[in-house]
């Protein structure tokens, strides 16, 4: 038994002596690798004591360069269930990117562990787990008080509205005519940065026309509020 090895290849041969010190020639040669590192192993989307809604994708790390085999990712409701279910299956390496998607629609609310396990072929398995609020309600409407143009030489239009009293609420989308009110352009994707985080607005720069605003409010798990008035 040869203990205490690090990892590597090793080569090993056997030769046999007599009672007078003969000895043989070589046996044959096997090789053996000693692998004791698991595959790097990360769940980065979304964070540990994130709140989550609707559709999740979870991003992340199941990495080796040469001896991957697997990721399982699974789920269990509670911070440390007796119980996990599948999410997703990964049979290739993954050094960053989308690991699976969950479906949380119909699930109950509260705290859920997330858990993925990376196996390489030597056996070896990373495990990294966090825990996750399920928060599919979604925050009161808005309510939009007042548009008043600051100055009338000035194109600007000041807006003020009430605040929401959600706990876990990120911010507030304004639009104006049909379109964010603080970006320019086409919007695609994670509306989250332009969220807007106090309840007044200055509309800068408008040209000659009339205006209609409206809110929407959003939580931290990306719920949406029915439009304001």
């Amino acid at each position: 038994t040869d203990t205490g090895l690090d990892e590597g290849t090793y080569r090993y041969q056997v030769t046999a002596h007599d009672h007078a010190g003969w000895e043989s020639p070589p046996s044959n040669t096997l090789e053996l690798t000693v692998d004791l590192t698991p595959p790097t192993t990360r769940i980065r989307v979304p964070g540990d004591g994130d709140a989550v809604s609707d559709l999740v994708d979870i991003k992340g790390t199941a990495f080796s360069l040469d001896d991957f085999k697997e990721a399982r990712l699974t789920i269990g409701e509670g911070a440390s269930p007796g119980v996990w279910s599948p999410i997703a299956n990964v049979t290739i390496p993954v050094s960053y990117g989308l690991l699976g998607s969950w479906d949380t629609m119909n699930l109950p609310e509260g705290p859920y562990a997330l858990k993925l396990e990376a196996e390489d072929l030597n056996g070896n398995i990373g495990t990294h787990q966090i825990t996750v609020h399920i928060d599919n309600s979604p925050p009161d409407p808005p309510v939009l008080l007042t548009a008043t143009q600051t100055d009338p030489l000035t194109p600007d239009v000041d807006l003020n509205w009430e605040a929401n009293t959600e706990p876990d609420l990120a911010g507030y989308l304004l639009y104006c005519n049909d379109a964010l009110a603080n970006v320019s352009g086409t919007v695609i994707g994670d509306l989250k940065p332009y969220l807007i985080d106090t309840i007044t607005f200055i509309d800068t720069g408008l040209p000659d026309g009339t205006f209609s605003w409206f809110l929407m409010a959003m939580d931290e798990a990306g719920n949406l509020s029915a439009p304001s008035n």
